[in-house]
């Protein structure tokens, strides 16, 4: 049968090839594909809370391939921001949770800085309704802040950094 819970995302690395991103009720993967769609590698990640959650609607949570083939993966799990850094390998440099509230990260990009900027939305449930949130992070994956902005009903939110280092 088929799990609405489980869904996917995927993005090209500039070392070549694809990286895909699995959510599914019971962990987060990673697969990293060659240039022809065969599997590289394949690693399983779960937060603090064990599980990550993310609806059909909500995305398969957001990939970063970074140039030099490492790559930053958010998620949500037990309802709270979940974001992992590896490296080309798949391997875990740090790992974190977030007491954000229930917030889906749908996109992340990459700061001026070196950190991280993550968007996505503030809501419960398995649907992609509530407003809109962000969080940035240093590059140790430490929480620089979090907001949600209540004003807005939206299906997510995404985040960009310009070089003055002003948000839209």
């Amino acid at each position: 049968t088929f799990d609405k819970s489980e869904t996917s995302t995927i993005a090209t690395v500039p070392t070549g090839g694809y990286i895909m991103l699995l959510s599914r009720s019971n962990g987060l993967s990673a697969v990293r594909l060659d240039d022809t769609g065969l599997p590289l590698w394949h690693k399983r990640y779960s937060g603090e809370f064990g599980t990550f959650y993310s609806g059909a609607q909500t995305g398969g949570g957001a990939i970063l391939a970074e140039a030099d083939g490492s790559f930053c993966f958010a998620g949500r799990c037990g309802y709270e921001p979940f974001v992992v850094r590896t490296d080309a390998n798949g391997n875990v440099l740090w790992a974190y949770n977030y007491d954000t509230g229930a917030s889906s990260p749908l996109y992340i990009s990459k700061k001026n800085n070196g950190g991280y900027q993550i968007g996505g939305f503030f809501g419960f449930g398995y649907q992609a309704l509530g407003e809109p949130f962000t969080m940035s992070l240093q590059s140790d994956g430490t929480l620089d802040w979090g907001r949600r902005y209540d004003n807005f009903t939206t299906a997510g939110s995404s985040v960009f950094e310009l070089a003055n280092g002003e948000l839209i």
